[in-house]
């Protein structure tokens, strides 16, 4: 999946949820660039995971 495709997975309403009162003082550019290192970390982490399992089969 594109990374243009997973950042309309998470709307930045949604974003802006999540991150409660602390997203009350950030630029939707912010919250933006935080989401996008969170999708980075997600993608990094499921990869890890993935690699691993395939190792014990």
């Amino acid at each position: 999946m594109k990374s243009e495709q997973k950042t309309q997975l998470l709307p930045l309403d949604i974003c802006r949820k999540l991150l409660g009162n602390v997203a009350k003082s950030m630029t939707d550019a912010e919250i933006e660039d935080l989401r996008n290192i969170f999708i980075v970390i997600a993608d990094l982490a499921i990869d890890s995971y993935l690699q691993k399992k395939k190792k014990k089969i």
